[in-house]
């Protein structure tokens, strides 16, 4: 997966290898259509962003250098199946599976923040090279291994609005947003288009 959508700022690939990361975004992007080698399949979206704070980008926006830790970012279905790639990435990164307990009673926004050690490996299509996550895990050591957050947390979700924090995103990622049923009936809209690119998610066949 690549990093987000271009905003005036050169991005790279997230370098491959292992990486001590912080969780600083979770935002829920509604439900977005996709279309992969399953068909057309309609899914709700997550976006979760990890800070790697030693691995370092600098920028220039508005003629003013900036600096700071690299955002990987992963895109995934927001399902509860045992075969989701959501549910298993939180599973082994909790180190332990969840309980019937907690379907429908864990909050996400309590990811904000817990440290990660991410296993990163690239991928080469049609010349592009994607960074993907392909393991998560709890560093070992407990909170005090954990690196602290460099940049601001945010947490967005549908089901409780915030119009302040959806008007700072990209314009790409509020049309995201946008398209999705779940923000058209919070705005009256009844728009059925619905377009956003495939998801390696979508390899899953259900």
């Amino acid at each position: 997966m690549k990093l987000p959508e271009n905003n005036g700022i050169s991005f790279t690939p997230t370098p491959a290898g292992q990486h001590l990361a912080v969780l600083t975004r979770f935002i829920d992007l509604g439900t977005q259509t996709t279309t992969g080698m399953y068909g057309t399949k309609s899914q709700r979206k997550v976006q979760l962003g990890w800070e790697i704070p030693k691995e370092r980008i600098t920028w220039n926006r508005d003629g003013v250098d900036h600096e700071g830790p690299v955002l990987h970012v992963e895109r995934m279905t927001f399902s509860s199946h045992e075969k989701a790639l959501f549910r298993q990435r939180l599973e082994s990164w909790r180190g332990r599976p969840f309980t019937e307990e907690d379907f429908g009673t864990f909050d996400c926004k309590t990811l904000l923040g817990v440290g990660a050690l991410l296993q990163i490996v690239h991928e080469t299509n049609n010349g592009t090279t994607y960074a993907n996550l392909n393991a998560i895990l709890l560093p070992p050591g407990g909170k005090e291994t954990w690196p602290s957050p460099e940049g601001e947390i945010i947490y967005f979700s549908l089901d409780d609005f915030d119009p302040k924090i959806f008007d700072g995103f990209s314009d790409k990622m509020k049309e995201t947003i946008a398209s999705s049923p779940e923000y058209r009936a919070l705005h009256g809209a009844h728009d059925e288009r619905n377009q956003t690119p495939r998801d390696l998610d979508d390899e899953i066949p259900f």
